[in-house]
């Protein structure tokens, strides 16, 4: 493994990945032109997709995935009020359907039946419709797809403590280069920083363990990665990335924040083709120094 202060010579632009919003939200749609709304093709059919969500996941009570003639449909009980709105909205727009979005990527859609406080989506493909089931319920949105998720030692240490975050892949296909770069924010007092990193190549669930790879740590610019040289790889359980070693100024306290930081590049996963994958997270995780705190929404 080679230490660098300079950009990590594996270091593509132009690559793009999601934002991490741990929730799946839902978009009116039609199959004809609207004024102000996107032109899309989604499931080799050209709608027209809202800019702004109509339903979002803290509206759904529950959601049950039901097989039907035509694909699965996923029925969702809503909060009092929700379809009302929603109704207009559609009919407003002359829209009949609801695209599923998370993470800025779109995951399908289908024909919207309303009734009571009950939506009806129908024509999702099974596994999908099961999955976005399982989130609204509670689940990872990380089951959605391509994920990369953050473990931490510890959610609690001492001011002036440390502890270790592992950085994970799992459901990638062809996946030949990544980078990886935390975002850390929030505290009372003091700071939470990357201190140290590490690719720790000899582990055994290591994502390029026993081939021919280059990988690299930026300990300036608080990032690590790896390369495949003539091969990429196929991802389905957690396959380990790297090492980030966070350590509290003596002065800090408080709940601080940490997600992989998405902006300008700072993370990114690419396949064989040298293209970009999209991938989920599964928001900020919280590590609290000294008195535990809860972070608070707006």
């Amino acid at each position: 493994m080679r230490r660098v202060t300079a950009l990590l010579t594996l270091a593509v632009m132009g690559v793009w990945v999601t934002s991490a919003q741990a929730g799946i939200d839902f978009h009116v749609a039609g199959t004809k032109p609207i004024q102000g709304f996107q032109k899309m093709a989604i499931g080799g059919a050209t709608l027209y997709v809202a800019p702004r969500a109509a339903l979002m996941s803290d509206g759904i009570k529950s959601s049950n995935a039901i097989d039907a003639r035509s694909g699965t449909d996923v029925e969702l009980t809503v909060s009092p009020g929700v379809v009302k709105k929603l109704s207009a909205l559609m009919k407003q727009h002359n829209a009949d359907r609801l695209v599923a979005i998370a993470n800025g990527q779109i995951l399908g859609a289908g024909k919207a039946e309303l009734k009571d406080d009950n939506i009806t989506i129908s024509g999702l493909k099974p596994i999908l419709a099961r999955r976005v089931s399982e989130v609204l319920n509670g689940g990872s949105i990380t089951q959605l797809g391509p994920a990369i998720k953050l473990v931490p030692s510890s959610s609690a240490i001492a001011p002036g403590g440390t502890v270790t975050v592992d950085v994970f892949a799992t459901n990638f296909a062809d996946l030949r280069v990544y980078q990886i770069t935390l975002d850390i924010q929030g505290g009372r007092a003091g700071q939470l920083a990357v201190s140290d990193l590490k690719i720790d190549s000899g582990r055994k669930d290591f994502i390029f363990a026993g081939k021919n790879k280059i990988d690299a740590v930026d300990l300036m610019g608080g990032r690590l990665g790896a390369l495949l040289f003539d091969s990429s790889v196929n991802v389905v359980k957690p396959a380990y990335l790297g090492t980030f070693i966070l350590s509290s100024s003596n002065d800090a306290a408080g709940a601080f924040t940490v997600d992989v930081r998405i902006d300008d590049n700072s993370s990114f996963v690419k396949d064989g083709g040298n293209q970009g994958v999209p991938f989920f997270t599964d928001g900020a995780m919280t590590i609290n120094v000294g008195k535990a705190e809860r972070i608070r929404g707006d």
